[in-house]
C-alpha cells in the first residue's frame, strides 16, 4: 500500500474535500434544496432573513438573523413560520436547527421547538443547542360555520 502524508489544507483543498463529500452524499440525499426569505423594511433594506435546506422529509434552518434594531417585532417568528409552511408544503415531517446559548435559544422553545441535544463548551465556552419541531400536515382552514371548505366540497360530490 502506498504511504500517505498529512499536510495542512489550503483553502482550495478544503473546497475540494467539501465538494467530494457533497458528491458522495448526493447518492443518498440527492434532492437537497436551499432557499430563503428576507424581511425588508419600507425602504427595501433587509431587516432579517432566514436560509433553510430541505432534504427529503427533513427541513434544516441553516441561518436566522434579525437586525438588532428590529428585534422584538415578530420578524423572526414570521421568518420561521414561513420556513415551516414551506416545509409542510414540501411534505417535510420535521424542522431542526442548531444555535448557540448566546443566540436566544428560548426563542425556539417559545415557537414549539424541543431541545434534543447540547454540546457544552464547544465555542469559546458557549454551548451549542440542537432543536427540532415535528410538523403536522397542513390543516384545512375552517369557514365561519365551523366546517372546513374541503369537507364541504367533499360532501357535495
Amino acid at each position: 500500500m502506498e504511504e500517505t502524508t498529512l499536510t495542512a489544507c489550503s483553502a482550495a483543498e478544503i473546497d475540494y474535500i467539501h465538494s467530494k463529500l457533497i458528491e458522495y452524499n448526493k447518492g443518498f440525499i440527492h434532492d437537497d434544496e436551499q432557499f430563503g426569505y428576507a424581511a425588508k423594511d419600507c425602504q427595501g433594506r433587509i431587516a432579517g432573513g432566514i436560509v433553510a435546506t430541505r432534504n427529503h422529509q427533513c427541513m434544516t434552518i441553516d441561518y436566522l438573523w434579525v437586525d438588532e434594531e428590529m428585534r422584538g417585532r415578530g420578524i423572526g417568528s414570521k421568518l420561521v413560520a414561513a420556513v415551516e409552511n414551506a416545509a409542510r408544503q414540501a411534505g417535510c415531517t420535521v424542522v431542526w436547527l442548531n444555535t448557540f446559548d448566546f443566540q436566544a435559544p428560548e426563542f425556539y422553545t417559545k415557537l414549539g421547538y424541543e431541545l434534543f441535544g447540547v454540546l457544552d463548551g464547544c465555542m469559546n465556552g458557549h454551548s451549542q443547542r440542537f432543536f427540532r419541531k415535528n410538523l403536522s400536515p397542513p390543516q384545512p382552514v375552517a369557514n365561519c360555520m365551523g366546517a372546513s371548505p374541503w369537507h364541504q366540497a367533499k360532501e357535495a360530490t
